[in-house]
């Protein structure tokens, strides 16, 4: 449906329908983990939340200069979908080894999670 969108803007935006559907999918994962990064700053872990955003900015620098040259916009919706992935992975990560939280809600992979939590307790 993305072209579909796109289209209302124009005939000539519908040429972004793939780069659409990339942040589209790096949106949703965003929504996936929570506000990780809210949760981080306000526990005290503002500096590795600090040390994750660096990351993330300089992958996306690095991915952003690797393949605009070779894919253009599409290249650049790429680069800017994995560094945001790496950073919300990254910060759910860090929530759940240091809060013990497990912020990513996937209903399957968080039930066997917590069952296997439950056991060790």
């Amino acid at each position: 449906m993305p072209e579909f969108l796109l289209g209302i803007f124009g005939h000539e935006f519908k040429a972004g329908a793939i780069c659409l559907s990339i942040l589209a999918v790096s949106n949703m994962l965003s929504a996936i983990c929570g506000s990780v990064g809210i949760l981080l700053q306000m526990t005290g872990y503002q500096n590795i939340y600090n040390k994750i955003i660096m990351a993330a900015a300089g992958l996306s620098i690095v991915l952003n200069l690797l393949l605009i040259p070779v894919w253009g916009i599409t290249g650049a919706a790429i680069a800017s979908s994995a560094a945001k992935i790496f950073q919300n992975l990254g910060a759910s990560f860090v929530v759940y080894k240091k809060l013990g939280i497990f912020s990513v809600y996937i209903p399957w992979l968080t039930n066997k999670i917590l069952q296997r939590k439950n056991q060790q307790a």
